[in-house]
């Protein structure tokens, strides 16, 4: 199984499972926001925010993770 892994500072990390993604969207100009599946046997999504340090790399981040 492959994994994509967060992580935002020293004791904050996670990691979901690729076949968990439900969905992507825009959130700026420099951000995605990306919904995983919650936690089994609960009815939840997660979020991730996932903030990129340079204007305009939107398309090329989300055409790599389509080819994940």
């Amino acid at each position: 199984m492959r994994y994509l892994y967060f992580n935002s500072a020293a004791n904050d990390a996670a990691k979901y499972p690729i076949d968990s993604l439900i969905d992507i969207r825009y959130a700026g100009t420099t951000s995605l926001d990306m919904f995983f599946e919650g936690a089994k046997g609960t009815n939840s999504v997660d979020k991730v925010t996932l903030t990129l340090s340079a204007t305009g790399k939107i398309d090329s981040v989300l055409k790599a993770l389509a080819g994940v």
